[in-house]
C-alpha cells in the first residue's frame, strides 16, 4: 500500500482523483490520485461485515466506517467546484457515488426518514448528497452553465428490502419486471435526470433511450 498504483483514473485523463476501490470490498481506505491516504493496516471490524455492509473481511484504516463516505464525497466535490470555479474555465467533475449500492450505511439524521426501510432512507440521503453538489454550483455562480446529468447503473437490487417495499406500495422498478441481476427491464432501466440551462426546459421529459 505504499506504492503507486499503476492504471487509475489520472492515467486515463484525469487531472485528480479522490475515492474508493469497490466500497464494500477490501481494502477499506481512501484513495488520492496514485495512492492509497494512509496504509490500511488493520482488519475491517467482524460488526462492518455482512447485513449489506462490508462483504469481505480485509484491510482496513483505523476507525474506518462506511457512513463517512457520501458525505466526504460530497464535501470534496463541493471544494473541487469552488476552486474550478474561480478558474473561469470549463471543468468535468464525475462523481460516481457508493451508494444506493450497498454498503447500506446511512447516517443517524436519515434514518427512519422514508418512513419505508433502509435502503429508502439511503436513497433520500444519496438524494440530499447530490442537492450539495448543486448547492455549490449555486454558490459559486456556475449553476447556469453547467451541464448535470444524473443517472445510475442498474437497476435496484432485489436483496434490499423490496418485498417489503413492494408491501408497502413502493416499486423501485416501477411498472417494469425485474430487478438489478436480471435481463428483464427493470434490471437494466434507469432514469436520466439532465439539467442545462437555456437548452432543456425545466419539467420536461424525454422518452428517447440513451446508453
Amino acid at each position: 500500500f505504499a506504492r503507486p498504483i499503476i492504471g487509475g483514473p489520472t492515467t486515463r485523463g484525469f487531472d485528480l482523483y479522490f475515492g474508493v476501490d469497490v466500497p464494500n470490498w477490501p481494502p477499506y481506505c481512501y484513495i488520492e490520485n496514485d495512492r492509497t491516504l494512509g496504509i490500511p493496516s488493520q482488519f475491517l471490524p467482524a460488526r462492518l461485515l455482512g447485513n449489506n455492509q462490508g462483504s469481505l473481511p480485509g484491510p482496513a484504516m483505523a476507525d474506518w466506517n462506511f457512513e463517512q463516505l457520501l458525505p466526504t464525497f460530497a464535501e470534496k466535490a463541493s471544494h473541487f467546484i469552488a476552486a474550478e470555479a474561480k478558474q473561469n474555465s470549463p471543468f468535468f467533475l464525475y462523481m460516481p457515488l457508493t451508494s444506493p449500492h450497498t454498503p447500506l450505511a446511512v447516517n443517524a439524521e436519515w434514518k427512519g426518514k422514508s418512513g419505508l426501510n433502509l435502503y429508502a432512507d439511503f436513497v433520500m440521503e444519496t438524494d440530499a448528497m447530490v442537492g450539495r453538489v448543486l448547492d455549490a454550483l449555486e454558490a459559486n455562480e456556475v449553476a447556469g452553465e453547467t451541464i448535470v446529468l444524473f443517472a445510475s447503473d442498474n437497476g435496484c437490487a432485489h436483496y434490499i428490502g423490496v418485498p417489503e417495499l413492494e408491501a408497502m406500495g413502493h416499486f423501485p422498478s416501477a411498472s417494469y419486471r425485474g430487478y438489478k441481476s436480471d435481463a428483464w427491464d427493470g434490471g437494466h432501466r434507469i432514469p436520466c435526470i439532465a439539467r442545462w440551462s437555456g437548452a432543456i426546459e425545466p419539467g420536461s421529459t424525454c422518452a428517447e433511450t440513451v446508453c
